[in-house]
């Protein structure tokens, strides 16, 4: 809090880290926020959830933000949470509700991955971290949809593992 009362935004790591995976995406990847982007906003929305998610190992995100201005948001904590099952075909075409779609595959990519490290999930989160990084480098067009955005994914694990030093 300020003196005058006020809340700042950056006081809250994980929005920080958030509006961090913007910036990393966007340099990566400049075409994917424009607006004819198709899903291009949702998956920005997507990395900056996941990559403060799996910064924090929490996969509610902002919990601090909800807190500053006394809300719930349904069952979660913070602003918006990356542990959900929402489906591609019932997120609303908002790049924040879509964003939840495409956080939640980085999420469970996590999960997925943990029992690989003896369900170590700060050395999962930080494997998914690489490849949620790399992925940016991957789409083949600058209006992807959900097929592009796997195919990214997939291209950029491979890319990963390729030029890894091993996992």
């Amino acid at each position: 809090d300020s003196p005058g009362g006020e809340w700042h935004l950056a006081s809250d790591k994980e929005i920080v880290w958030h509006e961090l995976g913007h910036l990393i995406l966007h340099c990566i990847n400049a075409t994917l926020t424009s607006w004819y982007a198709r899903d291009g906003g949702g998956i920005h929305e997507g990395f900056g959830d996941a990559l403060a998610c799996l910064f924090s190992l929490d996969p509610q995100a902002a919990e601090d933000f909800a807190l500053a201005i006394a809300s719930v948001f349904g069952t979660e904590r913070g602003l918006r949470t990356v542990a959900n099952n929402i489906q591609y075909k019932d997120a609303g075409r908002e790049v924040h509700d879509l964003g939840r779609v495409y956080g939640a595959f980085w999420w469970s990519t996590m999960k997925a991955l943990a029992p690989l490290f003896g369900n170590n999930e700060r050395a999962a989160a930080d494997l998914t971290t690489e490849i949620l990084i790399e992925h940016g480098f991957h789409y083949s067009t600058n209006k992807p949809g959900p097929k592009d955005f796997l195919d990214a994914g997939l291209l950029g694990a491979k890319a990963f593992i390729e030029g890894s030093d091993g996992y």
